[in-house]
């Protein structure tokens, strides 16, 4: 419920942002099938080593689907205008991003899911009984 309020909240307070939701909120909501119209991307615990390429194509095709801002300029333009040096975008407009894949440190999944059920806990619904890797 927290999640939600949170997401509602964010989604209002700048219309034009993406919000992304991911974790145990995500595989509940669709288990369920539903539907949060302030969420622009559901990302399932399963894909989350997909995240920064789901997060660009989405970013990507709200950028297409953006019409003519008040003053003329092009949503895209804004978008470049606002990622000067100070987002991240050196001399010719190549990203800072392509280093994402030269990580120092790895995320290591040791173990998934849960056997407690306890009362206010919804990960051994949605993740399923503990499993462990060797």
């Amino acid at each position: 419920r927290k999640s939600r309020q949170m997401l509602h909240r964010a989604k209002k307070k700048n219309p034009q942002a993406l919000i992304v939701a991911t974790g145990c909120y995500v595989d509940s909501a669709l288990a369920k099938d539903e539907q949060d119209e302030s969420v622009d991307l559901f990302v399932p615990n399963d894909q989350k080593n997909a995240i920064v390429t789901l997060v660009k194509q989405a970013w990507q095709q709200n950028v297409a689907d953006a019409v003519q801002s008040e003053n003329g300029v092009s949503i895209e333009e804004k978008v470049w205008q606002i990622s000067g040096e100070e987002t991240g975008r050196v001399g010719g407009g190549e990203s800072l991003m392509a280093q994402e894949e030269e990580h120092t440190r790895a995320y290591l999944t040791v173990q998934n899911g849960c056997n407690l059920y306890c009362s206010y806990c919804i990960i051994p619904y949605v993740r399923g009984p503990l499993t462990s890797k060797p």
